[in-house]
C-alpha cells in the first residue's frame, strides 16, 4: 500500500560472496572459484544486453550465493525508485567504492545507472577477490585506507594504482583478464560477451564441465566435502566437551550415581553408617562447571 514500496527477491541461503570469501570454514577449490565467477560474467551479460544496460553498483556484496551454490547478480536496476545515492564521508561510504571505476569517480555526482565498461571494471576487482580470497583492493605492503586508495584511483596518475596479482595463486591467464578488466582506459577493457567467452574458453582449458548438469554435480560434491569438514570438526569438538563433562561427574560424584543421572534415571537413597561431609561451596562450583559444560554440548 502506498507510500510503502517492497522489493521481492529469492532468498539465497549462502549470503554474499564477499561472506564467503571472507569465511575460512568454506573450502573453495580452483573449480569453484572460475565456476562462481562464469555466473557472474553470465549474469552480467544478460544485464547489458537487456534494457536496463548496466548495473552501476556492482559489489560482492550483491553477489549471491543460492543453497546450490549458484552465483546470482542483484540489487541492480529501479533508478527511479532508488534516486541519487547518498555519499558521505565515512568509512563505510569509501570501502563501497573500492569497486568503482576511475572514470565513474571523477563524476561531480555518483550515478545509479553507472556503465556497461565500468560493470567490467568491477567485474575484474571482485575476480580478484574470489580468486586470492582477499580484500577487496589488496595492495602488498602498502597500508593505504580505503579513502586514500579511491582518491588515488580517481586521480588516475600513472603508474596507476591496482589490487596486488599473486603469481603463485592466479595463473598468467587469469591475471591478464584482470588486467584487462580494470585498464585506465575504458575502451581497452573487454565487453561481457568476449568476457564471457575468455572465461568459457578458460574453464574448458582447466577440464571443467561446462554442461548444467555436470556443472551442478560438481559443486554439489564441493558443497558435500566441505559439509563432512565441518560436521567432523564439530564432532571432535562435541566428544571433547562430553568427556570433559564425564571426568568432573566422575570427581564429584559416585561411578553408579553419576551414570544413572547421565542416562536420566533417578537415584535411590541409600542408608549409610558413616558418611563424610563434602564441603557444600566446593560442591556448588563443580556442578556450576557441569551446568557450563552441558549448555556447551546442548550447543552443538
Amino acid at each position: 500500500d502506498a507510500p510503502n514500496v517492497c522489493v521481492l527477491r529469492e532468498y539465497c541461503k549462502k549470503g554474499s560472496l564477499k561472506d564467503i570469501i571472507m569465511n575460512p570454514d568454506i573450502k573453495l577449490e580452483w573449480v569453484f572459484k572460475v565456476s562462481l565467477a562464469t555466473d557472474l560474467i553470465k549474469g552480467l551479460n544478460y544485464l547489458h544486453k537487456s534494457p536496463i544496460g548496466s548495473h552501476g553498483q556492482l559489489k560482492s556484496t550483491n553477489c549471491l550465493v543460492d543453497s546450490r551454490f549458484v552465483l546470482k547478480v542483484t540489487d541492480f536496476g529501479l533508478p527511479t525508485l532508488r534516486g541519487a545515492p547518498i555519499f558521505s564521508d565515512t568509512l563505510e561510504s569509501w570501502k563501497a567504492r573500492l569497486w568503482t571505476a576511475p572514470e565513474l569517480l571523477r563524476k561531480d555526482y555518483i550515478s545509479t545507472c553507472g556503465s556497461a565498461k565500468g560493470d567490467i571494471y568491477s567485474f575484474g576487482i571482485i575476480l580478484k577477490e574470489l580468486l586470492m580470497r582477499s580484500d577487496t583492493f589488496y595492495i602488498e605492503g602498502s597500508l593505504l585506507s580505503p579513502k586514500e586508495i579511491v582518491t588515488k584511483v580517481r586521480l588516475g596518475y600513472p603508474p596507476y594504482l591496482r589490487p596486488t596479482l599473486d603469481a603463485m595463486i592466479i595463473s598468467d591467464e587469469i591475471a591478464e583478464i584482470c588486467r584487462k578488466c580494470w585498464s585506465e582506459l575504458e575502451d581497452k577493457r573487454p565487453d561481457s560477451s568476449e568476457l564471457l567467452g575468455l572465461m568459457l574458453k578458460f574453464a574448458k582449458i582447466n577440464s571443467m564441465q561446462t554442461t548444467l548438469v555436470d556443472n551442478l554435480l560438481v559443486r554439489m560434491e564441493q558443497y558435500a566435502n566441505n559439509l563432512e569438514y565441518l560436521v567432523e570438526e564439530k564432532t571432535e569438538q562435541y566428544v571433547e566437551e562430553k568427556q570433559r563433562a564425564d571426568d568432573l561427574l566422575a570427581e564429584i560424584l559416585p561411578p553408579y550415581v553419576a551414570d544413572r543421572l547421565k542416562k536420566n534415571l533417578p537415584v535411590p537413597a541409600e542408608a549409610f553408617d558413616q558418611v563424610t561431609i563434602f564441603s557444600q561451596t566446593l560442591l556448588a562450583l563443580r556442578l556450576c562447571r557441569v551446568a557450563q559444560l552441558r549448555w556447551k554440548l546442548l550447543s552443538f
